[in-house]
């Protein structure tokens, strides 16, 4: 019995865990990509611009992963500085700039929700609606993660079925989870930029700071809210998608 809890508990970390690394590492080469873009080569001269898991690991929030099954990736650095208003290709300015450090800033935001897009349209053309119950039976009721669940309610199912189930699960979950985080750390960076005086020295040291303190805060304290907020907008999400593929 031992074992079995062992070998669960070690599957449900294996399956976040390359939930975590495929997110990340899309939306952090994405956002590198656009801020690129946008003029800002700073994403590409520090690394960033690779879809290498280990680039886009943040130490603390991997830790954070393993103790709460949620976790948040490497900071994308951003030097607003680099990003003017004009168009790249004809080296016009065209009043953009605004536009452009928005989008550069959200890039990752964007890419999470649409990486939990794309599971969610994955895992219910496969397993139909019912498949969204059990994913809100495991997050928000008994909040254990195991690939069991999905094999009880879908025994026809095979074991390959059943583990793709499980990462899309956990894809989509993690992806929001983190797209709501970024969300928030995205506006906060974006406020910084467009309301505050900063020196030419642009060194983004309260960026750092906040990459750090506030992912932690808000896990300490608002865990099981969010969970149960992400949890609930991923199961009206699957619900919609479902009625779009016409799946009962």
């Amino acid at each position: 019995m031992l074992n079995l809890k062992c070998a669960e508990l070690f599957i449900g970390f294996i399956t976040f865990f390359i939930a975590y690394l495929t997110a990340i590492s899309i939306a952090g080469f994405f956002k590198a990509w656009i801020a690129y873009q946008a003029g800002d080569e700073t994403p590409r001269d520090m690394g960033f611009l690779t879809l290498n898991p280990l680039v886009h690991i943040d130490t603390v929030g991997a830790i954070f992963l393993i103790l709460f099954r949620f976790g948040w990736s490497r900071s994308v650095p951003i030097n607003p500085h680099h990003i003017d208003g004009s168009i790249k290709m004809l080296g016009i300015k065209s009043g953009m700039r605004i536009p452009k450090l928005v989008f550069t800033y959200l890039a990752d935001t964007i890419a999470y929700f649409t990486i939990a897009l794309i599971a969610l349209v994955a895992v219910v053309a496969i397993f139909g609606t019912d498949i969204l119950d059990i994913a809100y039976a495991m997050l928000v009721f008994s909040q254990c993660m195991s690939h069991l669940f999905i094999a009880h309610a879908f025994p026809t199912y095979s074991s390959m079925s059943i583990a793709i189930g499980f990462i899309l699960i956990a894809l989509a979950y993690l992806s929001i989870m983190v797209g709501v985080l970024d969300f928030i750390l995205n506006s906060y960076r974006l406020a910084l930029q467009l309301f505050i005086e900063k020196s030419p020295d642009y060194t983004g040291s309260q960026e750092a700071y906040s990459s750090l303190l506030i992912p932690i805060v808000i896990m300490l304290i608002f865990a099981a809210p969010l969970r149960f907020f992400v949890t609930s907008f991923m199961v009206y999400e699957g619900g919609v998608i479902a009625r779009l593929l016409g799946v009962s």
